[in-house]
């Protein structure tokens, strides 16, 4: 800028174009900084993009061949779409994606057109007055946006659509001169045009201005909803936290009520039992029919004693709180096997030297081997001898106990331990079905493992898998 011999002030072209292009491209960057750390907001993508094409188009203002100067249109055009569109989806409003590849496609279609088919003296007449109304559309798309937007403060609003009712009266000042008045090569690179892209550029500016302020608006609406639904998240979780809490409670309640009925319900049912056997004992010496007619009361009765033992042991490996010590895999089976009587008759077998410890209920894990040895013992031939090997196996203590029983069907392997279920090879041989299910509820509780084979040449091997001491968590208690 410089003043004249009259001393009105004046500006070339070049320094225009040179301010004009770092304040856009310098708009363009800042827009792209600030998407970057933001990509969730819609619209300042597209807005950054089109300050960036409007900088490399005011860069190209000079160039005068036929390619050049199209892709320079094109770029300008293609600016004002672009942030009319940024400045819809910034507002929330429905976009218009296909209206800057319109702009785009129109402008590679005309500008070249119109360079080769008008002639020379109207041809940067038209050009001017066809950019003009385009700019005077996109920017009138963006004052009805602003004019029927509610989201933003008046003040926002109102310094918005001043700057675009600037771009507006200076777009058409430029739209009259070139309708009004004799438009040439010369008069597109005159000093009017240098003054008509200054005063674009301060408009532009300023625009870009009030849409960094409107992405401040969402980033703070976003904020405050996402605040909002923490709130609330907070509140359901801690309402859901006292309901969890309501109903544990409820729980534990419920479990110490069950377990004192079940302790109830086996002492009523096993003290009138334990009387009629001690009277049918008493009665032996009445004559053989009733004496036969007793024996079968009598085992009738130890059938219904075992069974609600059973039952009741089932229910406590599920209910009674774990008291959990360090336990040495030889000492417990040792235990079970003095039991049960049948130091004789069980071989047992340590495969190496390292540590048989593991932490567990020590009453529920005898408990466990006893009714594995019971069933070792129900199907083995008298004649024939019970193993039980132990060994560490990754991180695991293994108990494994074999027989030379019958076996389990192959089919109905996956069925072993649920409650109640018998094999079908097992029919002819006196059972409940609840032996091994306490087993499996035992190893569920100290987060071990049961599994069920067939041995070579016939028998059973049961394996019971439990945590080495530091290399696993016991059950819940």
């Amino acid at each position: 800028m410089f003043t004249d011999e009259a001393g009105i002030a004046s500006l070339d072209l070049p320094t225009a174009v040179a301010f004009l292009m770092a304040i856009t491209a310098l708009d363009g960057i800042i827009a792209l900084t600030i998407w970057n750390a933001h990509r969730n907001i819609r619209g300042l993508a597209t807005t950054a993009s089109g300050f960036l094409a409007f900088g490399i188009a005011v860069y190209m203002l000079p160039v005068k061949s036929l390619l050049l100067v199209t892709v320079r249109n094109t770029l300008f055009n293609l600016s004002t779409a672009m942030a009319a569109e940024g400045m819809a989806q910034l507002l929330g409003r429905p976009g218009a994606r296909w209206l800057p590849w319109s702009v785009a496609l129109f402008s590679l279609i005309f500008w070249p057109l119109a360079q080769l088919y008008i002639p020379e003296n109207h041809s940067a007449q038209i050009r001017t007055i066809v950019s003009s109304i385009i700019s005077m559309l996109l920017l009138g798309w963006m004052t009805w946006l602003m004019l029927s937007d509610r989201q933003q403060t008046r003040l926002l609003r109102g310094v918005t659509l001043v700057c675009l009712a600037v771009m507006m009266i200076t777009v058409g000042m430029r739209l009259h001169q070139a309708a009004t008045e004799p438009f040439t090569e010369a008069t597109f690179y005159s000093q009017q045009q240098a003054w008509f892209y200054f005063l674009l550029c301060l408009g532009s500016n300023f625009l870009f201005f009030c849409l960094l302020v409107m992405v401040g608006e969402r980033l703070s609406r976003n904020l405050h909803e996402r605040n909002l639904e923490l709130r609330e998240e907070v509140r359901l979780r801690g309402r859901l936290q006292e309901e969890v809490s309501v109903a544990l409670a409820e729980h534990l309640e419920l479990r110490e009520e069950r377990r004192r009925f079940l302790q109830v319900l086996g002492h009523e049912i096993g003290t009138p039992l334990a009387i009629i056997d001690r009277s049918a004992e008493m009665m032996q010496s009445v004559p053989e029919t009733a004496a036969k007619r007793l024996d079968a009361i009598r085992s009738a009765v130890r059938r219904l004693s075992r069974l609600t033992g059973d039952l009741l042991d089932a229910e406590r490996a599920c209910l009674e709180n774990l008291v959990m010590r360090e336990l040495d895999a030889g000492e417990v089976t040792r235990e079970a096997v003095e039991m049960l009587n049948l130091t004789d008759s069980v071989q047992m077998e340590r495969v190496d030297s390292q540590p048989l410890r593991f932490s567990g209920d020590h009453d529920l894990i005898v408990m466990a081997l006893v009714n594995v040895l019971n069933n070792a013992v129900k199907y083995t031939p008298d004649d024939q001898a019970i193993s039980i090997v132990l060994t560490v196996d990754r991180q695991q203590v293994v108990i494994m106990i074999l027989d030379r029983g019958i076996g389990f069907p192959e089919e109905e392997r996956s069925r072993v331990g649920k409650r109640f279920y018998r094999g079908s090879n097992v029919e002819a041989i006196p059972g409940r079905g609840l032996g091994l299910h306490i087993v499996w509820l035992i190893m569920q509780r100290h987060a071990g493992v049961l599994r069920v084979a067939n041995r070579e040449g016939g028998g059973a091997v049961v394996t019971l898998s439990l945590p080495v001491v530091g290399g696993g968590r016991g059950g819940p208690t």
